[in-house]
């Protein structure tokens, strides 16, 4: 009875193993086709694939494989440039020029420009969790061309603290700037009060 059992057993075994060949060798023997509907498994079923708008991981995992980014990471997961072709740094490291890739497509067919690029960006510095933040040190995005798009940072220095009344240089970007009084009493005034309430008044020489 015994040896009936363990022969029944070796027989299934042996049957689960062929028939995994078998489909194994009829899944890398079938032609690759184009189109159709990929089914695959995640961790958990995404509220939105908006990836401006969630920091959910099943979202990100998925959204990844259907949004292109100016930079990507590479094998040792240093950012390199992905839409963006190259950029440098202004001589004061206040600003970066994207310089991007052309001919690159959307799935309508029309091709991706720094108008694109600029309408993501300020999207994201205004729905984004991380982008609200970092958008509060970027003062101006300008279009160079069809395929440069420019950041504009400032920066801000302590000049002096008398009782409740701060006093700041705006620098960089910020010199002569139309939007230096919005940027004062917006995002530098914004940020401080966070951490010092007391604050009552801000104010910005040259």
């Amino acid at each position: 009875m015994k040896s009936t059992a363990r022969s029944h057993r070796r027989t299934c075994m042996m049957l689960g193993i062929v028939g995994a060949l078998v489909l194994g060798f009829c899944a890398v023997s079938q032609e690759p086709q184009r189109g159709g509907t990929l089914r695959i498994a995640t961790s958990g079923d995404p509220k939105s694939l908006d990836l401006m708008v969630t920091t959910a991981e099943p979202a990100g995992t998925i959204g990844q494989h259907i949004f292109e980014t100016l930079f990507a990471f590479d094998e040792n997961f240093k950012p390199v440039p992905y839409l963006a072709e190259s950029y440098e740094y202004s001589s004061d490291g206040l600003s970066v020029t994207f310089h991007l890739r052309k001919g690159v497509l959307f799935h309508n067919g029309e091709e991706m420009t720094a108008d694109d690029v600029i309408a993501s960006l300020q999207r994201w510095g205004k729905y984004g969790s991380r982008g609200v933040l970092l958008f509060e040190y970027v003062t101006e995005i300008q279009q160079l061309d069809d395929y440069i798009s420019m950041y504009h940072n400032g920066s801000v220095e302590m000049v002096s603290l008398d009782k409740n009344v701060l006093t700041v240089r705006l620098g960089g970007a910020c010199q002569d700037c139309p939007l230096s009084s919005a940027t004062l009493h917006g995002w530098v005034a914004g940020t401080i009060r966070q951490f010092f309430p007391e604050i009552t008044e801000i104010r910005s020489i040259d």
